[in-house]
């Protein structure tokens, strides 16, 4: 599956979390108003805009990106790029363009993995830490790739228990696919399969590729399937 290079357009911008989709009853006479979750847990969404295109490199991959996504019936793997709040590990970009492959884009042993088996749509995950930079906290992104899946991203919400071998978290949305243990978990440079929400626009200023603001979200394939 093709990656997008999220880092080498240096976008000034971004933002990924979790979108959630509620329904209300209405409000009672006592002014009081019943919430509940109707999306399952949410969803993940990433958005970036001020790509750098200046160079005539840069604004080709950009628009050789937008035809192969297709307004988004192309899903791709997205590294959210939300670094603010990991631990400051250095990432090795590759430098071909338009797109990264998997086997490119690789950020080595994470150094953790899971500790115990974890069912479809477990909301607490058990985890083996062989080393980390630093202790987990509450907000930081994490991602599994899934056999059937593949990489999906979560974040944790929080942090029940930690040592220096081991940790219990909390997710913020049910996980995706039951998953073995043993399986990596990505702590250091998170990634999602997604597709593009809207357009990825590039049109010109005084000579100058201009990108336009653009959105992803998380893409599930057809009941049953899964990805190539």
């Amino acid at each position: 599956m093709r990656v997008f290079p999220t880092y080498t357009f240096g976008f000034s911008d971004m933002e990924a979390d979790i979108e959630r989709r509620v329904i209300t009853g209405g409000t009672a006479l006592s002014g009081q108003e019943d919430v509940v979750g109707a999306d399952g847990g949410g969803r993940v969404f990433a958005q970036y805009s001020d790509p750098y295109l200046d160079e005539p490199e840069m604004a080709l991959a950009w628009k050789a990106c937008a035809s192969v996504l297709k307004g988004g019936v192309v899903p791709v793997i997205v590294p959210l790029g939300d670094l603010r709040h990991q631990f400051g590990r250095d990432l090795r970009i590759p430098k071909s363009l338009p797109w990264w492959t998997e086997a490119e884009y690789l950020t080595g042993d994470s150094g953790v993995s899971l500790s115990a088996d974890a069912v479809l749509r477990a909301t607490t995950l058990n985890l083996a830490i062989e080393f980390l930079p630093g202790p987990l906290r509450a907000g930081m992104w994490l991602s599994i790739d899934h056999v059937t899946m593949r990489h999906r991203a979560y974040m944790i919400d929080e942090v029940v228990s930690q040592s220096g071998t081991a940790a219990e978290i909390k997710i913020s949305h049910p996980l995706r696919e039951a998953t073995l243990s043993g399986v990596a978990v990505e702590f250091h440079d998170p990634r999602c399969v997604m597709r593009l929400e809207g357009e990825m626009r590039s049109p010109s200023n005084m000579g100058f590729a201009t990108g336009s603001a653009i959105r992803f979200v998380e893409h599930f394939p057809a009941t049953g399937g899964g990805y190539a």
